[in-house]
């Protein structure tokens, strides 16, 4: 790259962050009156001077914690006391600190700040959500959170989602919102590849063979990071719609392979590296993005969802696999 070509670059970065700038200060306006705007340049991804910022700014995370200002403080107070939390949880969050983003600098220290860091904000979401608890998987959501934000704000950043994103019902017991969006996705792969849906269920492959850690951390645990963050930019935006337009976006990206494979073992093993072999954040969202895939589509399998639920459908059972 040629002086004059980095001197445009960075011109055209400074310009982002300008209008980031302006659009964070006056977010209410854009949210409301010129959201298309907001989302348009959401997608194009947000600048990562500006990104940390834009994340707490677009999740409400100061409407979020009124009220509650002084709660985080409190919670990391009483961490020594031994009825905190479950013992057993206790082990499991600090058994998964080193699983954590094993190869981020941040993270890759053993009892380092940053394993310190996320080893309280663990314990104290544990302690706190009740509904929940500390469940593995936690931990890729909020190192994702610290890699660029305070501490304070990413244990708020990961309550949030759990309780305004709706991720807490992916994550209680049995995993209820978890096998509705299996179930969402699936039927979404019917209407947008018929062939490939068909495929996999004559070959008896389920989703929970291959998909299930996508909605359990939103793709924390199994993108590149640098796909993860863009992801998480239109997530925080547009909500849980993005996870599906990946999942699709993920199989049109490999279409031809996996309806060009005939053995089980085959396929399976193109489903299993399906995010491993996502490199272009750009080149998977803009597929993703290109199917004309609605809020109202999302609602009726989810209304289906819940009739097949009520009445204890067997196709539900048969689908899913379980």
């Amino acid at each position: 790259m040629t002086e004059e070509e980095e001197l445009m670059l960075d011109n055209q970065q400074n310009l982002r962050i300008l209008k980031w700038t302006e659009m964070i200060q006056n977010y209410n306006y854009y949210k409301t009156v010129k959201y298309s705007k907001l989302k348009e340049r959401t997608r194009k991804g947000i600048p990562e001077a500006m990104r940390g910022l834009a994340w707490i700014t677009i999740a409400g995370i100061k409407e979020f914690k009124f009220g509650r200002e002084n709660l985080y403080k409190s919670l990391v107070s009483k961490i020594n006391d031994p009825n905190f939390i479950d013992k057993n949880e206790e082990e499991v969050i600090i058994r998964d600190l080193h699983r954590t983003f094993p190869k981020n600098i941040i993270f890759n220290t053993k009892l380092g700040e940053g394993q310190r860091t996320l080893f309280r904000i663990l314990m104290c979401f544990g302690s706190y959500n009740k509904n929940t608890g500390y469940v593995q998987g936690m931990g890729f959501l909020t190192a994702l959170f610290l890699s660029y934000m305070d501490e304070e704000n990413a244990f708020w950043m990961l309550y949030c989602i759990f309780s305004k994103y709706n991720l807490e019902e992916v994550y209680t017991k049995d995993f209820p919102g978890l096998r509705k969006r299996l179930y969402i996705f699936l039927k979404l792969l019917e209407k947008f590849m018929p062939e490939i849906y068909q495929k996999l269920i004559s070959k008896k492959i389920f989703p929970t063979m291959y998909a299930s850690q996508w909605f359990v951390t939103c793709y924390t645990n199994c993108l590149p990071f640098e796909i993860v963050i863009r992801v998480f930019d239109c997530y925080l935006l547009e909500g849980e719609k993005i996870l599906y337009r990946v999942a699709l976006a993920l199989f049109k990206l490999k279409e031809k392979e996996i309806l060009n494979s005939k053995k089980f073992e085959t396929i399976m093993e193109i489903l299993k590296n399906l995010t491993k072999n996502a490199v272009n954040a750009n080149e998977l969202l803009k597929t993703g993005f290109d199917f004309s895939l609605s809020r109202d589509d999302i609602r009726h399998y989810e209304n289906l969802y819940q009739q097949y639920l009520k009445n204890n459908n067997e196709e539900l059972k048969v689908l899913l696999g379980y």
